[in-house]
């Protein structure tokens, strides 16, 4: 179960990295950029603690989670929009992770 609690917290601080590295490039606040920084950082260690107690296999899948997060984050964060193609990418990603952690 912490594994599980890692693996989130992997793709959770990588979510929250990518948005915060992206407002830093629009606003150019160097808070953004710390933030960003800080949070890369946290993702080594949840990534190492997750990998030790679900193997790097389950934790490289389930670590494409940012894949398909970050976009939808970032289009309510920053009114982005995703074409039909990014949205079936999106789905794809999605699908291999349910497929393979079943």
């Amino acid at each position: 179960m912490i594994g599980w609690i890692f693996l989130a917290g992997t793709v959770i601080a990588t979510v929250f990295a990518q948005l915060a590295f992206k407002k830093f490039h629009l606003v150019h606040h160097k808070f953004y950029l710390v933030a960003a920084i800080t949070l890369f950082c946290l993702v080594v260690p949840c990534t190492y603690l997750a990998v030790r107690q679900l193997g790097i296999g389950r934790v490289y899948i389930g670590a494409a989670l940012a894949y398909v997060i970050t976009p939808l984050a970032a289009c309510k964060a920053f009114g982005e929009e995703l074409t039909r193609s990014q949205m079936a990418a999106l789905g794809l990603i999605l699908a291999g992770v349910i497929t393979y952690n079943l």
